[in-house]
Parts: structure tokens; sequence; C-alpha cells
């Protein structure tokens, strides 16, 4: 027996079942094929192994049926010879109506008579004469004492003499007559009756009996599935099927299969009586047969007193038993009266009530409670911040909050982690968030000090710094803490900003809070320049609106909030500037506009005079760099003539000639001169003078 066992053991030791009688099929097969524990009942097989008319029919027949004694056969034999006497009669009667000396009347009464005597023995002989046809038998009933008699095809005399006669075809099944049954009982069936009052089955085949008693009511199929015929029933039950009855007033189950039950006080409903194994639930009378599948447990009450049933087939005889529920195993509750079991799915926790204190039952467990006063109240989220149950309160803290608690009445802090409180008093308040907020302060209207009305949006950097203080300061526990704080900084920054607003005149440029930082290295020659560079000079900046809400809303509200309500602003933001009077808007947007214009204009002529030094300056230095590289050239040229001057001086006049010649080639390629040469001056002149000389001589137009 394992832990869980022992522990189901003790919880639900179970209760007394009574006792319930399950009878097994007690007919293997056909009923009638093969032998039966009858007891005294009256089940015949068929006394008739052949056909009627065979020989063992005829000898069945004669150790059947009664003959008709000396005494019966005398006096029909009697009656017989008395039909014939007449004809004793007929010579005398007829000569003495042929006589001629009789009176003609005498005559006429003699013949009549001859005709009496001579028609009388042939009707007299024939209603002795009883004539069977083939495929027929003639049952004949003794008027002196009933005896019957069966007569097969042919003729027989004497027998229908002072008696009752029915005929039947060979192929009746019934054929009763008298004190004489024939009965036929086809296969598949079971034929049903009555001998002298006693039931009675006959099983398939032929049937003769000498039964003056026999009651026979028909036969019933095989495979009907009640065959009942007073304290005799024959009772099947299809498979996949149980059968429900009763006995002297005591529930039964049958089992599936063939039972024969001779019992007088046997009782069973043709309709109701049988039903499938696999329904949840069979009730005869008192007795129950509850059937808990695979992975379910049902519920039940027994004597007031809860019980569950596992899975499985149970028979249950009890006159105060009531069934309560069937439910899966995986379930979260099932009780029966003051048994529970409970299993918690993972991810929540169950609460419940012990004698009216609160319980928390883990997940994932089974948990099993036989208490009056154990009251289950379902499962929650596990995830839930504040689960709450009768006097305990289960706080679960996020990292980047803060809790907030009530002891008596006085504010206590919970760190991050689940917390307990069990105690009536220690009530959960709600969490703040120790992390940065943003909160949007929506159309801050003011009157500046110059009397311009003023309308603008603005944001506020805020984090909570000493969440005691800020509960005490900023919070009535009338709704969520958070949402709470959160409007009453926002009403108070909103306050802030229109006193603010009504201290400063509005300047006439909007500058920005904070200014860019000169990079290092800057200098006077490489300015660096940005749109409040100017200003930045001149302190203009300083000035201006923007920076005077911020700066005076900074050091005001700040440090109120960070030291009287704990919580620190760190830094705000305005937008969105409307000036609410529309001619006023309009004149120093124009104002604005012709600001704007001056302030380019001023920029263009900066532009220009910048970019002329610029110019100025590339001048300069490109001029300084043509004159050092033309000394440089001066010097080489002098230095290359002094040297090539000494060289020559030491030459031969060829030498000194040759270099002359290469000079002078030299010189002519580099200026595109032309050389032209004559014989003497005069021809020189006429080349020059000319056509082709015109074309070679310098242009004078």
């Amino acid at each position: 027996m394992t832990d869980f066992d022992f522990e189901w053991s003790e919880f639900d030791p179970g209760f007394d079942r009574g006792t319930v009688t399950v009878r097994k099929p007690n007919v293997p097969g056909i009923f009638g094929e093969c032998d039966v524990d009858i007891g005294d009942a009256d089940v015949r097989r068929c006394n008739c192994k052949g056909q009627i008319g065979d020989e063992q029919f005829c000898q069945l027949l004669n150790e059947t049926q009664i003959p008709m004694s000396n005494v019966q056969l005398a006096w029909r034999a009697a009656v017989l010879g008395l039909a014939v006497l007449p004809l004793l009669g007929l010579k005398p009667l007829v000569s003495l109506a042929l006589d001629e000396a009789m009176a003609w009347y005498v005559r006429l009464l003699l013949a009549t008579v001859a005709l009496l005597c001579l028609l009388g023995p042939p009707m007299g002989l024939y209603k002795c004469i009883l004539t069977v046809k083939g495929r027929e038998l003639v049952f004949v009933q003794l008027a002196e004492d009933g005896r019957t008699l069966v007569l097969q095809p042919g003729i027989h005399l004497l027998a229908n003499l002072g008696s009752q006669m029915q005929r039947f075809q060979v192929t009746t099944d019934d054929m009763r007559f008298g004190t004489m049954a024939l009965i036929r009982v086809r296969p598949g069936f079971i034929g049903i009756g009555t001998d002298n009052g006693k039931p009675l089955l006959l099983l398939p085949g032929v049937h003769l009996y000498r039964a003056p008693n026999l009651q026979y009511q028909g036969a019933s199929s095989v495979n009907d599935n009640i065959i009942s015929n007073g304290p005799l029933n024959i009772v099947r039950i299809q498979p996949g099927m149980l059968g429900l009855a009763q006995i002297n007033g005591e529930p039964l189950v049958l089992e599936s299969g063939v039972h024969f039950v001779n019992e007088a006080s046997f009782v069973m409903d043709s309709r109701r009586g049988f039903r499938k194994v696999d329904e949840r639930q069979l009730q005869n009378g008192q007795q129950q047969v509850i059937l808990v599948p695979k992975g379910m447990i049902t519920a039940v009450l027994v004597n007031g007193e809860g019980h569950f049933l596992l899975e499985g087939r149970h028979f249950i005889s009890h006159a105060r038993f009531s069934l309560l529920s069937t439910k899966s195993l995986a379930d979260e509750y099932i009780s029966a009266g003051v048994r529970h079991r409970i299993l918690v799915p993972a991810g929540r926790l169950g609460l419940a009530l012990e004698a009216g204190e609160p319980v928390v039952l883990e997940p994932g467990k089974i948990v099993l409670k036989n208490s009056t006063l154990f009251q289950y109240c379902g499962s929650v989220d596990i995830t839930q911040p504040v689960i709450t149950h009768g006097s305990l309160s289960i706080v679960t803290v996020r990292d980047g909050q803060f809790g907030i608690s009530y002891r008596d009445g006085v504010i206590e802090l919970l760190k991050p982690g689940r917390h307990q409180l069990t105690s009536a008093t220690h009530v959960p308040g709600g969490f703040i968030g120790a992390g940065q907020q943003t909160l949007r302060i929506s159309e801050v209207t003011g009157m500046s000090s110059d009397n311009v009305e003023l309308r603008f949006d603005a944001a506020i950097c805020i984090r909570v710094v000493d969440p005691q203080k800020a509960v005490v300061m900023l919070t009535q526990g009338r709704k969520d803490l958070m949402d709470e704080l959160k409007e009453n900084i926002q009403e108070r920054a909103k306050l802030a900003l229109s006193i603010v607003i009504g201290n400063n005149s509005l300047n006439r440029k909007h500058g920005a809070t904070m200014q860019m930082a000169a990079p290092d290295g800057a200098t006077d020659a490489e300015p660096n320049v940005t749109e409040e560079s100017e200003e930045a000079k001149t302190g203009g900046d300083e000035d201006s609106f923007r920076q005077f809400i911020h700066d005076i809303f900074m050091k005001s509200f700040s440090e109120s909030m960070l030291k009287e309500c704990g919580v620190q602003v760190i830094d705000m933001s305005i937008e969105d500037v409307v000036i609410v009077n529309a001619e006023l808007a309009t004149a120093m947007a124009s104002a604005a506009v012709a600001n704007s214009n001056l302030e380019k204009a001023t920029i263009e002529a900066e532009v220009v005079q910048v970019t002329a030094n610029a110019d100025a300056k590339v001048a300069l230095i490109d001029a300084q760099g043509k004159a050092k590289a033309m000394s440089v050239l001066a010097k080489a040229d002098a230095d290359r003539i002094s040297t090539i001057s000494a060289s020559l001086q030491g030459a031969c006049a060829a030498a000194q000639i040759l270099e002359q010649v290469k000079a002078s080639a030299a010189a002519l390629s580099q200026g595109g001169s032309t050389v032209m040469l004559a014989q003497d001056t005069g021809a020189l002149a006429t080349l020059l003078g000319g056509a082709q000389g015109a074309k070679l001589g310098p242009s004078l137009a």
C-alpha cells in the first residue's frame, strides 16, 4: 500500500455496501440444446422422432391412446347387424306386394316397406364406415367415456358410431381434441402451455400426449429476451448488457448470457430490465450499480454521510443511498458531505476556510479534508498583486515598486517579494512606482506680468524617493494610490506654472532652455556659429521666456516637492505655447516675421563678408606661392647659366657652335617662333613682302 493509498483509506474508510446478488448464466448456448439443471420444472423434449404416419409414430400412437373396449366393440357390431337385418324380410314383402288378390292400397304399403328395407341397410353401413384422407388425421372422441382415438389415413369401421370427431391437416402445429394432443414445435421456438395447471415448456419437435387437461398457448422464439410461463422464465441477456430483476422483492443482477429461472416470484421488466453495462448508474429497487470510468471519481451519500467511489464497477444495496456527481480526477474540487478533495491547478492558489480561519492551499498537491467546518472558496491567479481572503491578504510587490500597507492604521512599507498579511487590521493599501514617470500637464492657462494671456502644454519627469511621505502628502486613499498621486502632482504643477507665468513677462523670442556647449579646441578663427550664438554673447537667451519659466519652476517646485512630498522632479518642458488673444498673437507674429527678415538680411551680409575675406586670403596665399616659385626658378636658371658659361669657356669652337644651335632649337620649340633662311637681306625682304611672307609676318590690323 502506497502512502497515498494509506492516506486515502484514512480519509474515506468506505461503507457497508450491503448484499447484492449477481447471477451468472446457467444455460450454455441455446436453451434445450444442452443439459440444464431445471429442477422440478416440466420441460419436455419431443417424444416423436420421426414423421407422422411412419412406424415410430404408429408405435407411439398405439402406446399412447386407449383402444375401444370389447363392450364398445360389441354394441357397435350389434348396431351394424341390425342395420343388415331388414334385408331378410325384403323377399316376403316383395312377394306380397306382387299378389294381385290383395287390395291395391295394401300392395302399395307393402311395396313401400320393401323399399325401406332395401335402402336402410346401405345407409346404416355408410354411417358405420369412416374414411380418413391422406395428409389428414381424425381425432374421434367416444361418447361412453370420452376416450379419444387418433385415426390415420384409411377406412375405419364402427369408430364413428356414438362419437364426435375433428379433422386436422398433418401440417397443423396444434392438434388437440378430446384427451389427445399432437403438437409440433418448430426449430428455434419453445412451446408454452400447461398440463393440469402446471406450466409446461415444449422443446422443438413433435409431441404426442394423452393429456385431457393440456393447454397450449403457442410458441415463442428462442431469440426473445424473455420467455415466461408462470414461474418458468428463460432470460437472454445480450452481450454488453446487464439484467435487472427481482425475486421475492430482492434485487437481482443477471450477467450476460442465457438464464433459466424457476421462481414464482421472479419479476423482470421487459423494457427497463435490460441495461447497458457502460451506463453510469443502474438502479433496481434499493440496489445500485455504479460505474466510475478511468480517470473519474464519484461522490455519493450513504446514510447522510459523504463518500467517494474510485474507478471501477460498484454494487451497492442500501436504502439510503444517493448519487451526487461524477467528476474528473483532474478537476479542482469535488465534495461529498463533509469530505473534500481539492487539486489546485498550477499557477493558482487555493482559498479555503477552516472554522472561519483563512487557509491557503499551494498548487500541484491533492488535499483531502474531512471536516464539518471546512469550506473551499475556489482558486485565484497566483500572479495577482493583491489576493484578499477573509482576514488574510497576500501582497506581491514587484521590483520597481513600493508596497504600501496599513497596520492598525499606520503606514508600513513592503519590500519587493510576497507578503502574507495575517492580521485583520493589517490591510494592503496599494503600490507606488519607484521608477521615473512622465506626467502630461495639459492646457496650463495664465496671465503674464505684461498682461499677455497664455495657454500651453507641459510635461514633467518625476521619481518617488520617499514613498511614505508621498502617500501621506499626496493621497487620501479614495482610489488607486499611484493614480491619485499622479493627479495631485499634475494639479500642483499646473498651479505652480500659473504662478510662475504671472510673475514673468513674455520675451520676444522663445529660446531653447539648454544651450549647446562650444566644442573643444574652438578658436576665434573658427567660431562655433549657432542659432543662439549672438544672444549667448549678449546674454539674451538668459532672459528668454521659456528659460525663466523652466528655471524658476525647477527651483521652486522641485525643491518643494522633494522636501515636502518625497517626490523628485527631474525635469520639465513647455510646448505648444499659444497666445489666447488673437489680435495680439497676429501682431506678435508680424513682428516676429519682420524680425526674422532683419535677421535674415544681417545673416546674408555676414555671409558675403565672410566669403570676401575668404577669397582675399586665398588670392594672397596664391600670389605668395607664385612669388616663391619664381624666385626658386630664377636662382636655378642663374646657376645653370653660370655652369654652362664656365664650361664653354674651356671648350673648343665646334663645341661652342653646337651648343648655340641646341639653345636656339630649344628657344624656338618653346616659344612657337619661325625661322626663315635667305641668301642675303634683299632676298629676306622679298620673302617678307610677298604673299608667303605676309602669312608669316605679324598682322597689323
